[in-house]
Formats: C-alpha cells, structure tokens, sequence
C-alpha cells in the first residue's frame, strides 16, 4: 500500500523543496494512481514525470542509511517503474538493490536495508525468470 496521497505530498514539496525523498514517494503515489485509473482515462505523460521525479530524489539524497534504506523500500513498491529517462533509464528493482547497498555502506548493519536488499535482489531474480 503506498503512503501519501498526492493532495498530502504536494503541499510538502511546496513548503520544503528539500525535503529527501518526498518526489520519489509523490512518483509513486501518482504513477500508482494511473495505473488504478480505467486504460482510455490515463496519462501517458505520467509514467515520464515519475521517471524523472524518482532519479531527481535518488541523485540528491544525503548520504544517511536510513534514508537510502527507505528509498530501496520505496523503489521496491513498483518494481518495473522506470527511474530516470532515456537513455540512461533504469528500472525501479534495480535502483533499490543499489540504493540498499549504498545504505549498507553507510551502515553495515543497518537491519532494514539488509532486508530491502534481499528482496530486490529476489525482485531481479524474479525478473530474469520471465
């Protein structure tokens, strides 16, 4: 279930543009919502706003394990979203497994981030099996 709603994230973005994290989760909530939405009533422009939304946030994060450890949550929520835009374009499974690893610098033993990272490398594996 993704947390926020887009009414709730907007207002956040508008008072604290800094705010980490905040436009990988209002990606989430609006490519999500899209998605819920009948085919003939969505947005194609929506799944390329999230794109560039979710690499805007990963390539300005703080280096705090838990942040990035919340971000491999994040990121593992739609798993084939599209992180960033052609041509350097990744899928959202593979941007969690390393934002996992880059929490797991910071903090070797951060419990959640080692979860995080099993479950996007069970996520890529998964993947390859299709």
């Amino acid at each position: 279930m993704l947390f926020g709603s887009e009414e709730a994230l907007r207002p956040i973005l508008s008072y604290d543009p800094t705010c980490p994290l905040i436009r990988l989760r209002l990606a989430n909530v609006i490519e999500a919502n899209n998605a819920a939405k009948n085919e003939d009533q969505r947005s194609s422009s929506i799944p390329i706003q999230a794109a560039f939304l979710r690499h805007y946030d990963l390539d300005r994060m703080p280096d705090d394990a838990d942040e990035w450890a919340l971000a491999a949550k994040w990121l593992l929520e739609l798993p084939d979203a599209q992180v960033g835009l052609a041509p350097h374009a990744t899928v959202a499974r593979d941007e969690a497994l390393k934002a996992a690893n880059h929490a797991l610098t910071l903090d070797p033993h951060h419990a959640e981030a080692q979860q995080h990272k099993a479950a996007a490398l069970a996520a890529i594996s998964e993947n390859h099996k299709d």
